[in-house]
């Protein structure tokens, strides 16, 4: 069951949270020259820089000092979406007249790389495990697939749709597609091929759940469409009157972000299939044993059944990191951050997932 709550945003006044504020202000109009307004932001997790799409150009920032530390110089990129590829440290902006080009930027140096021919695009997302950018042609009814490493436009597979959004699930290694006018496409990460089809509604923006394997899609009939994205199937519509806009997922609290255009509010989906950290046992009224972390060492409890479960750390985006068996697991060469313990079954119940902390 679906847990819906909504905040309130009464004259543009948002309420901070204690201990939260406005840390730093960066002028992006300094020795650089102007940049113009700001708009679209991509952050390199590879060098901790900040690209943020400008009026004449794209500026970027240093995560480390908050400093504005180059620019470059192109079109005006402020109102297109773009996306980071981490495994060949480039950035891929859309731009020019409706989209008409990728630019390819170095996401060491922000150097302008390439452009690309790729007409209509409004939408883009990126494959970390085929090393491919997936660009959506709104008009034409394309999906076009990028090559991350030659940076050339290898295929161009009809959608069927008009495509106003693309999402990517890594465990699947699927595309979702989606059409502002009938439901959503979707494409094998592998063979580039349309693999299904789910219609009877519009999906104007899309996220992927990692945690529970869900597709979330904002429809422009005042509803969210949620799609079993192990199906590829509809599993249900939360209605929602407020006008659903975009979609994003919180991994660590497990839920989804609706933003609401018809009166500036913003919903809070919770899904109850998610992970749980903990859970009483009631023959023996104690603790299910949970995994721990200690100085590096991911403990993993022994299953209760007799029968050996596979058993995954996965990453927010539902990235598997490293198979783990019971016992004491080295985490000390993980990134630190929030990953999942998951063990495989046909469905995904509230007891086989936990949360746990890498930190250093």
């Amino acid at each position: 069951m679906k847990l819906v709550a909504v905040l309130l945003f009464i004259a543009c006044i948002v309420s901070v949270a204690p201990g939260q504020w406005v840390e730093k202000t960066i002028v992006l109009p300094d020795s650089l020259s102007a940049l113009g307004i700001p708009g679209t932001m991509v952050y390199n997790t590879g060098n901790n820089f900040l690209f943020i799409g400008c009026d004449s150009g794209v500026a970027i920032v240093d995560g480390f000092s908050d400093r504005l530390i180059a620019r470059t110089p192109t079109r005006s990129l402020r109102d297109y979406p773009a996306c980071y590829a981490p495994q060949v440290n480039k950035v891929y902006w859309l731009g020019g007249e409706y989209g008409s080009r990728t630019f390819v930027l170095d996401g060491a140096t922000g150097r302008d790389l390439k452009h690309l021919l790729t007409p209509n695009a409004g939408a883009i997302c990126y494959n970390p495990q085929a090393n491919k950018v997936y660009c959506g042609d709104y008009y034409g009814c394309n999906v076009m697939v990028i090559d991350g490493t030659t940076d050339d436009v290898i295929a161009i597979d009809s959608a069927g749709v008009f495509s106003a959004s693309l999402c990517y699930s890594p465990r699947r290694n699927k595309v979702y597609v989606g059409s502002a006018h009938n439901g959503v496409t979707v494409v094998d990460g592998g063979s580039n091929q349309v693999v299904a089809r789910i219609e009877g509604f519009t999906a104007r923006r899309l996220c992927y759940d990692s945690l529970n394997d869900k597709v979330y899609c904002a429809s422009n009939a005042y509803d969210v469409a949620v799609i079993d994205a192990a199906g590829d199937s509809l599993l249900r519509y939360i209605p929602d009157n407020d006008g659903p806009w975009d979609v994003c997922y919180n991994p660590v609290q497990n839920r989804v972000y609706v933003s609401n255009e018809g009166n500036s509010t913003i919903s809070v989906l919770r899904d109850s299939g998610g992970g749980i950290e903990e859970t009483m046992d009631d023959e023996r009224g104690t603790m299910n044993a949970a995994p721990t972390v200690i100085r590096g060492v991911l403990f993993l409890p022994g299953a209760a059944s007799h029968k050996p479960q596979a058993t995954s750390l996965m990453d927010a985006t539902g990235r598997k990191v490293l198979d783990l068996k019971p016992g004491a697991n080295d985490v000390r060469a993980i990134v630190p951050g929030v990953y999942f313990v998951r063990a495989e079954s046909r469905e995904l119940s509230a007891a086989s997932c936990y949360k746990i902390v890498v930190t250093r």
